[in-house]
């Protein structure tokens, strides 16, 4: 079939310009796609963020508290540092919509046991209180196994590993805290082990070869396992170590305050590593 003139000229123009609209138009819904996926992880760093400050203020009530169950002191503490973590929990809850992420039951729970005399010894409070706060990463958990560009993924990934490390310095110093504070010595196996096991989790968090350095991330590391506080949780375990040879009954006295173990080794803030 013969093609005319005027057929011949808008395949010669007209194809070639809709063939390039296809392409544009495809370019742009591509970026497009980027663009949420940008504002998603936004909102996902942003949560982890909360999140991340949300269980930090929470293992500072927890290592407070087990002082209190330990010695029956520093209540006014325990009262501030309630104060925060509610205003941390608040932040998270309206940050989610409809708050339906909030602990504040369970947070409540363990603190009128804690005011009813209902814990018996600092590990019964130390489980409580961890139980609770590993609940709260569930979200950002799945924050991180959603879809990312630009290797965000694996720097969130990270994230949870460091979070992992403080945890275990906030539980290392928080069972401990109770045990030097009561002034006795250790003669539970388990409570002994729990204390090595969470040392243990700070290094092996800490050099995990899973770690994606950013920022200050390998600097800062580095100065945490060769700085003071590190080797001051180190001599304490191996006092707490040497004092389980000690005649039952008799009390003990630690070289190590408990006021030292108010809050966590600062791991997993996230200020220093998103800079």
């Amino acid at each position: 079939m013969k093609l005319d003139i005027r057929r011949k000229l808008f395949i010669l123009v007209f194809l070639p310009v809709i063939t390039l609209l296809f392409l544009q138009g495809n370019f742009l819904l591509s970026k497009w796609k980027d663009l949420q996926v940008y504002r998603s992880q936004q909102w996902n760093i942003e949560l982890m963020g909360k999140t991340a400050q949300t269980i930090t203020e929470l293992q500072k009530e927890r290592g407070l508290s087990s002082i209190f169950v330990g010695s029956n002191a520093g209540k006014d503490e325990v009262i501030e540092q309630r104060r925060t973590v509610d205003s941390a929990l608040q932040e998270k809850a309206t940050y989610i919509e409809g708050g339906r992420l909030s602990h504040r039951k369970q947070v409540d729970a363990l603190r009128s046991k804690l005011d009813g005399g209902g814990y018996r010894s600092s590990k019964e409070m130390i489980e409580d209180y961890t139980s609770l706060i590993r609940s709260l990463p569930e979200i950002s958990n799945l924050a991180v196994n959603q879809k990312t560009i630009g290797g965000i993924g694996k720097v969130m990934s990270s994230v949870g590993i460091l979070q992992e490390a403080q945890e275990g310095a906030a539980q290392f110093r928080g069972l401990l805290s109770g045990i030097v504070s009561s002034r006795e010595r250790i003669t539970d196996r388990k409570v002994l082990f729990a204390l090595i096991g969470d040392f243990e989790r700070i290094v092996i968090n800490l050099t995990s070869p899973a770690l994606i350095y950013t920022g200050q991330m390998k600097s800062t590391i580095e100065q945490i396992l060769s700085g003071s506080e590190y080797e001051v949780m180190k001599a304490a375990l191996l006092e707490a170590m040497a004092k389980t040879s000690q005649r039952e009954g008799a009390t003990v006295d630690y070289q190590v305050s408990s006021v030292e173990w108010g809050s966590p080794l600062p791991v997993a803030s996230g200020r220093p590593f998103f800079k």
